[in-house]
């Protein structure tokens, strides 16, 4: 018989590739990890890991055993958890994944002041690309996702959260382009400075251009976060849309100026997205009541 240690453990490992890292996850030693796993295979009677110099790969029995043993986990953890609902939110686990923007600059607060609210909750939150944070979500890494785009899939529930809004930027000391709309556009996009694919933010300026008549450029720079690009553009490199959150603060400070004369910016919105039809635990219900 299996015990909840071993099908935990057997899944850090799935997750994290790596026995050093599904150690850590989990709190144990690497020799503890490996006893376990050998342990339930055993148990279920075929090989579910296999290690190749560096690679950690789950073979064709994993897969499936993986699918069941998630479930299982959820179920045991759905117990816990209501046992903490009743202790009126003294435990319990939140686990956030989150865009970059949201991330970075809107959720920080939230959480610092839910945590006071809250202090026994133990709060997680994992930042990465608004593709990566719904494939955490899918694969029940993490509870709730803040997105800056919204996503279509029928196995996950979005909603708006709050308003944004892309600005076009430049340096104070870059020239001066005539007054037009389609010509700043124009002159934006031989300099373009753009987030990476994957990114809520990129999706979404891509979305803009095309129904204005353009694509950004093959030759456009890509960087991986919103305060690589706002230093990029406040050392006078090139042009970008960022959100008004990323900004303000370097605005006031005279070191990018937004281009007034593309009409109405790209206005978005922030999203929450959750998996259809799962259970969300009470620290989860709590902090999305709270943020409203």
């Amino acid at each position: 018989m299996s015990s909840i240690k071993e099908f935990q453990t057997f899944a850090a490992i799935v997750q994290e590739r790596s026995f050093t890292k599904a150690a850590e996850k989990t709190f144990q030693s690497q020799s503890a990890v490996s006893k376990q796993l050998k342990k339930l295979e055993t148990v279920v009677g075929v090989k579910l890991i296999e290690r190749y110099e560096r690679e950690v790969l789950t073979t064709e029995f994993g897969e499936v055993f993986y699918q069941h043993a998630i479930v299982i986990i959820e179920s045991y953890n759905r117990a816990l958890e209501a046992i903490s609902e009743l202790q009126d939110l003294q435990g319990g686990f939140l686990d956030i994944g989150a865009s970059t923007l949201p991330g970075e600059y809107i959720l920080p607060n939230l959480i610092g002041k839910f945590k006071k609210q809250f202090p026994k909750i133990d709060i997680r939150m994992q930042i990465a690309k608004t593709d990566e944070v719904i494939a955490m979500l899918k694969n029940r890494k993490i509870q709730v996702a803040f997105i800056g785009a919204n996503v279509e899939d029928d196995d996950i529930e979005v909603s708006p959260y709050i308003d944004d809004e892309l600005i076009l930027i430049r340096s104070n000391c870059m020239a001066k382009v005539e007054d037009r709309s389609n010509l700043i556009i124009e002159t934006a996009l031989q300099n373009l400075i753009i987030r990476e694919q994957g990114s809520g933010t990129r999706k979404v300026v891509e979305e803009f251009l095309v129904r204005s008549g353009y694509k950004i450029p093959a030759n456009a720079m890509e960087l991986g976060s919103n305060r690589a690009i706002l230093s990029a553009v406040a050392s006078g490199i090139g042009y970008s849309f960022l959100s008004k959150w990323v900004i303000q603060d370097a605005v006031k400070l005279g070191q990018v100026e937004q281009v007034t004369s593309v009409e109405g910016n790209i206005k978005r919105k922030i999203y929450t997205a959750t998996l259809k039809n799962r259970y969300i635990n009470p620290a989860t219900i709590a902090f999305l009541e709270y943020i409203k």
